[in-house]
């Protein structure tokens, strides 16, 4: 292989290790300061076992159908996840449109260092697009790749916005109201979750309902008493227009 051709190669090898399950991780202390992510965030709350709450499930019922009729989403996301030593941390641009279909996520900051600037579009079915930063062309891949899944493992329809609602409208889900909180100056309602649409391996769930866009938007996973993914979409603008060219890629 030529040099010319060597380098555009190990650029891109090296941002999908970075995306997938066997990250290089960034050495210690080497983040930013500019990364918004969520630092050392303890998690919202340890509670008990959910009881019935008919007004609750009014609530969640409401929440699930208004994020049926969201058109379009854009602004910012925070993330975490770990898997036994690995974590990631840090953030990113998202956007979604419904119709046509289309989600687009640009990593801003990653501790999985190679991964910075690099962009992912999903079009609906299984295949997923990745373009690695400064690199004129994309990667097809199929979306359970493990170059392509976090770092437990999860595709990107897995923990979405829209896999919260289904987490939330399983039928036989457990939910317990646990009130209001606040992160990054934005209020959401927080409801703990014992969802057999749950995660494989995941024991528990607390989801935020934005108290402006009655949609979810924030979320941690538990397997067992350990906090192991908190996602918070945030600054997010509901339902206005998004310019075809950002889901070009």
């Amino acid at each position: 292989m030529s040099s010319t051709k060597l380098l555009p190669f190990l650029a891109i090898t090296c941002l999908l290790a970075a995306c997938g399950g066997n990250p290089a991780s960034a050495p210690s202390g080497s983040r930013t300061a500019r990364s918004q992510g969520f630092q050392d965030q303890r998690p919202i709350v340890e509670a008990p076992a959910a009881t019935p709450d008919p007004a609750l499930r009014v609530r969640v019922d409401a929440a699930t159908t208004r994020l049926d009729a969201v058109r379009t989403i854009a602004g910012k996301l925070a993330f975490r996840e770990s898997k036994d030593s690995t974590e990631d941390r840090g953030d990113a641009a998202i956007a979604f449109r419904r119709k046509p279909f289309a989600a687009r996520v640009d990593i801003v900051e990653s501790d999985r260092l190679l991964a910075h600037g690099g962009s992912l579009l999903w079009t609906g079915g299984t295949k997923l697009r990745i373009k690695p930063l400064k690199m004129p062309f994309s990667l097809e891949f199929a979306w359970d790749n493990s170059q392509v899944v976090s770092v437990r493992g999860y595709r990107i329809d897995q923990t979405d916005i829209f896999s919260m609602g289904k987490v939330l409208r399983h039928p036989a889900a457990r939910l317990r109201a646990l009130g209001e909180k606040r992160l990054r100056g934005e209020a959401f309602f927080c409801i703990e979750t014992f969802s057999p649409a749950s995660l494989p391996g995941i024991t528990r769930e607390i989801i935020g309902i934005h108290a402006v866009h009655g949609i979810p938007t924030y979320r941690e996973m538990y397997e067992g008493e350990r906090m192991v993914h908190q996602g918070q979409g945030y600054q997010l603008r509901i339902d206005k227009p998004i310019d075809s060219g950002r889901f070009e890629l």
